[in-house]
């Protein structure tokens, strides 16, 4: 039950991100930038 949910939610994550680069929204990119540092660092 839980890994349907947690795909669930990779899945919603994904799209925003990809709805937020068609927009061009600045303030979604500087979390995403963040979120991707975290993981970058996560993975160091």
């Amino acid at each position: 039950m839980k890994k349907i949910v947690l795909s669930l939610v990779l899945t919603m994550s994904t799209a925003v991100m990809g709805y937020a680069q068609e927009k061009g929204a600045f303030e979604t990119g500087k979390y995403r930038n963040v979120f991707v540092e975290m993981h970058a660092n996560r993975d160091r």
